[in-house]
């Protein structure tokens, strides 16, 4: 994991217009904290399974699965057809 997995999961909380302090608080960790580990500088394996899931993803197995499909994809466009596949939209 580390910095890409970071990189885009800061990318599905911004679409999802979520701010960092939310997800901190849901992870009982400072805002600082969740922005290291959204740089790639600390570690997330700890915080994954709750990130999942405060973004709407059924689980850890399911947000590998996005950013998988996402490859070098727009996020916003892989984002889109990511859900409508899935049935969300």
């Amino acid at each position: 994991m580390g910095q890409n997995i970071g990189k885009t999961i800061r990318q599905i909380r911004e679409c999802k217009e979520l701010k960092q302090e939310y997800i901190a608080k849901n992870l009982d960790i400072t805002q600082q904290g969740y922005s290291k580990i959204e740089k790639g500088s600390a570690p997330i394996s700890p915080y994954i399974e709750k990130i999942a899931e405060l973004l709407n993803f059924e689980d850890e197995e399911e947000l590998q699965k996005f950013i998988q499909f996402i490859g070098n994809r727009c996020i916003i466009d892989a984002f889109k057809t990511y859900l409508k596949n899935n049935g969300q939209i």
